[in-house]
């Protein structure tokens, strides 16, 4: 169960649901709908969590109160993306959902804006939890430094692939036909993703590192 609905699975399909221009749309929304599964698995795995948000054992320090933060706006995203992907499913919801709601425009980049904001917000939530990681994987100088560079590879990447991509247009729900990310072709399409997420990891680290600073700092 860990594996087959664990992080994994929710990253990977979230990045095939991100492709959709790729993909048939009916098997779009099977995706959006599988989507579901892990991040419910997550919410029940890490439970505990929500627990000490509510009795405010989360927010007690910088990086409490900026974890807890992202967490509850990645909530929100994903019930936004959700609910909206049913109001204009052409395919499994078809039968319960009202035309108008189907055809409605502001729906539709709706959608479009929650599931980049989700894409982008993802990312900074695995990077304020990778530190764990990196003092596993990367505990050695020697082995830091070629990540160190790969990060700022990856960090220049998405910072054009935002541009590609029309990142900003794209959150504030403007109506666009076809990206330049689009119109280069998949690979750059699919990569520009990757890099920007990418970024956005790396991003989510380094917030993580300041706030743990600030704690350590703390008289």
């Amino acid at each position: 169960m860990k594996h087959l609905l664990g992080n994994h699975s929710f990253f990977l399909l979230l990045f095939l649901c991100m492709i959709f221009h790729f993909l048939p749309r009916p098997l779009h929304e099977v995706l959006g709908t599988a989507v579901m599964m892990p991040f419910l698995y997550h919410l029940w795995r890490y439970g505990g969590w929500w627990r000490g948000l509510l009795r405010g054992n989360t927010v007690k320090s910088p990086l409490g109160k900026l974890t807890s933060l992202l967490n509850l706006l990645l909530l929100v995203l994903m019930a936004a993306v959700i609910i909206s992907g049913i109001m204009i499913s052409n395919y499994i919801f078809k039968d319960i959902i009202p035309l108008g709601w189907r055809t409605s425009a502001a729906i539709h980049q709706l959608h479009t804006s929650s599931c980049f904001a989700l894409w982008l917000m993802t990312g900074l939530h695995v990077g304020l939890h990778l530190q764990s990681w990196i003092h596993r994987r990367l505990s050695s100088p020697a082995a830091r430094r070629p990540a160190l560079a790969v990060a700022f590879l990856t960090c220049v990447a998405g910072l054009y692939s935002s541009v590609l991509h029309r990142i900003g247009d794209r959150l504030l729900m403007k109506h666009i036909f076809a990206t330049p990310a689009l119109k280069a072709g998949p690979l750059t399409y699919l990569g520009g993703l990757l890099a920007v997420f990418g970024l956005y990891t790396v991003i989510g680290w380094l917030l993580q590192r300041i706030c743990s600073q600030r704690r350590d700092n703390k008289p």
